[in-house]
């Protein structure tokens, strides 16, 4: 159970600029601060910053039983620009570097004790033009991004990762229909367990829980269908499911 308090202060300057703060209390306590700030008459461009410390719980599974969990709390920060393309999507290249370490709450001590240093570049391309990435019911959204992990920028390990997502949603009524592709490849090079694509949930491979999977490379397609049976405090609720395979 988790406590999140965020403060937003906006405009910092004429500018635009905006200071973002987050406290989260409870079993995963974070402190996350980012600073983002346009650019340039139009404001197509910007740079952005954060930093901050984050303590998430993973489980490890198999075969569907928990064997572990583990407690990974980080510090770090990022850095990047990027430009903005009117209101569909953006690109963007950044730095991040971050600690951590692996300590084990319960069950198997299989990665208790490990430390772990990220330091990696990142190009990014995103479309964004769906109505909810989640469960969707019109739009379109798309993202190819490529990873740098290098030694030099305080990595442990030096490899390379290329990921891509594409999905499409359209509605008739209550009746929505929705499918998409992911696909996620790496380097052949040693990737280490933070490093490695996180897979479970919708979407995601839906008969595992989220984050039950690490995997070095994957792909996986999917069709959708939901419902809407109504709509509370102004939010759709509805009722749907998947079909996916990978």
């Amino acid at each position: 159970v988790n406590l999140r308090v965020g403060v937003l202060r906006s405009p910092l300057n004429p500018a635009g600029g905006e200071l973002r703060g987050l406290v989260q209390i409870g079993d995963e306590t974070a402190l996350l601060l980012d600073y983002y700030q346009p650019l340039g008459p139009a404001s197509q461009y910007f740079t952005k910053a954060s930093a901050g410390y984050e303590s998430p719980k993973y489980s490890l599974f198999e075969d569907g039983e928990r064997l572990a969990v583990y407690s990974v709390p980080t510090v770090g920060g990022e850095l990047v620009v990027g430009r903005e393309f009117s209101n569909f999507g953006a690109a963007t290249l950044g730095w991040s570097r971050r600690s951590g370490d692996i300590d084990l709450e319960v069950g198997d001590p299989i990665y208790d004790g490990i430390s772990y240093e990220e330091g990696q570049a990142e190009l990014r391309l995103t479309y964004d033009r769906i109505d909810n990435r989640y469960l969707p019911r019109k739009g379109n959204y798309g993202l190819v991004s490529y990873i740098a992990s290098r030694r030099n920028l305080g990595a442990d390990e030096s490899y390379e990762q290329v990921a891509a997502e594409w999905l499409y949603a359209g509605a008739i009524g209550r009746h929505s229909g929705f499918g998409g592709i992911r696909y996620g490849e790496s380097s052949e090079d040693v990737i280490p367990l933070p490093g490695q694509f996180r897979l479970g949930g919708v979407t995601r491979f839906a008969g595992y829980r989220p984050n039950e999977i690490l995997v070095e490379n994957f792909a996986i397609g999917y069709l959708g269908y939901t419902f809407e049976l109504g709509r509370i405090m102004s939010r759709a609720a509805v009722l749907g499911g998947t079909v996916e395979y990978g």
